[in-house]
C-alpha cells in the first residue's frame, strides 16, 4: 500500500464545518500529490549535494579516525559502524569516533550545505517558547531566511577559510586557498549554469524562442565574479531583512557607474544585477512602500499572494476592459497561467518553474518581439544620427542602400540618389 487516498490518525479528531471539508479535500489525494511532487523536487535538487557530500562525509571520517588512531578503516568497518555492529564502536574509541563524526560533518555541510536543525543558522530558527519565541518573531524569521541558506553557509566555509589563513587551524593554508577558490566557483557558476542549462532545456525540448542577451560571456563571468566578491564582503552572515539596503545600494550602483559590466547596455535588472536584491526604488515606485513591505516579510508565502493578486487583476479585467480583444487576453492569461500558478504554488505541479517560464515565454512572446524591433529601430536611428553628423558620406550611403532595399527590382544610383527624401 502507498498511503495515497489513505486517512490519517487525526482523521476521527472532532473538528469544524469548514475544516472538516478541507479535511475530505486534502486527504483524497491532494496533500499526497504535494508530498510526491515535492519528493521529486528533493531528489533533483539534493542529488548532486549528495553525490559530493556523501563520498567527502567518509573520506573525512576516515582520514580522522586514522589521525586520531592509527587505525586505517576499510569499506567494510564503515559500514559496520554505519549498523552499529563494529568493534570501533566501544569506549576505547568513543573520543576517536566523536572527533571524526564531528569533522565529517563540518566537511559535508561545507561542500552541501545543511537543513539539519541542529547543524544549521541558530538565529534563523523557529522559536515557540522562550525568549525571542512566539508568532511574529518567527514569521520575521521565516522572511529573512527565505533563498538565504546558501548565501549564509557559503560566507560561512568562506570564514572557515580565511580564518585558517591567518593563523593555524584544522587545515593547511593550500586547503584554505582551495576551500576560498571553491566558494568563489560555486557562487559565481551556479547562476550562470542554471541559464546555460533552462535555455538549453527550453530551446531543444521545446522549440521556445530564448531571448538572446547580447552580452558576452566574459561580461556574465565579471558580473558574476564581482556580485560573489560584494555578497561575501557586505551581506557576510545577514539574513534576508538587514541586507535589504546594502543590496539596494549595489544595484544602484551598478546600474549608475558599471556599465562596463554590461557592455553598455542600458540597465535591465533582471539580466543586469550583480547581487540578490528584493528592493529597488522602481518597485517603490510602481508597488508604493506598503505593497512592497508585504511582498518581502511574505518570504516562502511571496508567490502565492502575487499570484493571487494577478488572478484579482485579470479577473476585473477579463470582465471590465473597454475592448474584447482586452478581455479576451485577459481570459486567456487568466484560464492558461494562473490556474497553473495557482496548483504550482500549491506544490501539486512536477518541474512547475519550468513549466511556467516556458507558458510565460510563448504568452509573451509577440509582446517580445515588438519591444526588440522598437529596440532595433531606436538604435538604427541613433546611429543613422551619428552618421550625419560625424560622416555626411557613410550617412548618404546608408540611406541609399536602405532605398535599394526597401524597393524591389529598383536601384537607385548615386549620382541620382537625394538622402532628403529618405531621411
Amino acid at each position: 500500500m502507498t498511503g495515497f487516498l489513505q486517512s490519517t490518525p487525526s482523521g476521527g479528531t472532532a473538528r469544524g464545518r469548514v475544516a472538516n471539508i478541507m479535511g475530505i479535500i486534502m486527504g483524497s489525494g491532494v496533500k499526497q500529490t504535494a508530498a510526491a511532487v515535492d519528493k521529486i523536487a528533493g531528489t533533483i535538487i539534493s542529488f548532486p549535494d549528495k553525490s559530493l557530500s556523501i563520498p567527502m562525509w567518509y573520506g573525512k571520517f576516515a582520514t580522522t579516525f586514522e589521525a586520531e588512531t592509527g587505525i586505517k578503516l576499510t569499506s567494510k568497518d564503515l559500514k559496520e559502524i554505519g549498523t552499529g555492529e563494529s568493534k570501533y564502536l566501544g569506549d576505547k574509541y568513543k573520543a576517536a569516533i566523536a572527533e571524526a563524526t564531528r569533522k565529517a560533518d563540518q566537511t559535508a555541510t561545507m561542500v552541501g550545505t545543511s537543513k539539519n536543525s541542529f547543524d544549521t543558522v541558530i538565529k534563523n530558527q523557529y522559536r515557540q517558547t522562550g525568549k525571542g519565541g512566539g508568532g511574529m518573531l518567527n514569521a520575521y524569521r521565516a522572511a529573512n531566511k527565505f533563498m538565504a541558506n546558501f548565501s549564509l553557509f557559503e560566507y560561512a566555509t568562506a570564514r572557515f577559510a580565511v580564518g585558517a589563513l591567518q593563523r593555524r587551524g584544522d587545515i593547511s593554508r593550500t586547503q584554505a586557498l582551495g576551500i576560498l577558490a571553491g566558494v568563489g566557483m560555486r557562487m559565481t557558476m551556479y547562476p550562470i549554469l542554471y541559464t546555460v542549462l533552462s535555455q538549453a532545456f527550453d530551446d531543444e525540448l521545446f522549440g521556445t524562442d530564448t531571448e538572446e542577451d547580447e552580452s558576452d560571456i566574459e561580461d556574465i563571468i565579471t558580473r558574476q565574479v564581482v556580485g560573489t566578491m560584494l555578497t561575501l564582503l557586505t551581506r557576510k552572515s545577514m539574513g534576508n531583512i538587514p541586507n535589504l539596503v546594502p543590496s539596494m545600494l549595489i544595484e544602484q550602483l551598478n546600474e549608475q557607474a558599471l556599465e562596463g559590466l554590461r557592455n553598455g547596455e542600458d540597465y535591465n535588472p533582471y539580466n543586469h544585477s550583480i547581487v540578490y536584491n528584493q528592493l529597488s526604488l522602481d518597485n517603490l515606485e510602481d508597488k508604493g512602500l506598503t505593497k512592497t513591505a508585504v511582498g518581502i516579510m511574505a518570504g516562502p508565502f511571496g508567490p502565492i499572494i502575487k499570484t493571487l493578486e494577478r488572478m484579482t487583476d485579470l479577473s476585473f479585467r477579463s470582465v471590465r476592459n473597454k475592448t474584447e480583444e482586452s478581455r479576451e487576453k485577459n481570459q486567456k492569461e487568466l484560464t492558461d497561467r494562473m490556474v497553473l500558478e495557482l496548483l504550482g504554488n500549491s506544490g501539486l505541479v512536477p518541474f512547475y518553474k519550468d513549466i511556467r517560464r516556458i507558458v510565460i515565454k510563448n504568452m509573451f512572446e509577440g509582446q517580445r518581439k515588438s519591444e526588440q524591433r522598437r529596440k532595433e529601430e531606436k538604435e538604427y536611428k541613433e546611429y543613422l544620427e551619428f552618421l550625419k553628423e560625424n560622416d555626411p558620406g557613410a550617412y548618404r550611403e546608408e540611406l541609399r542602400t536602405k532605398a535599394n532595399d526597401s524597393f524591389e527590382g529598383e536601384y537607385f544610383e548615386d549620382n541620382n540618389f537625394d538622402p532628403s527624401e529618405w531621411e
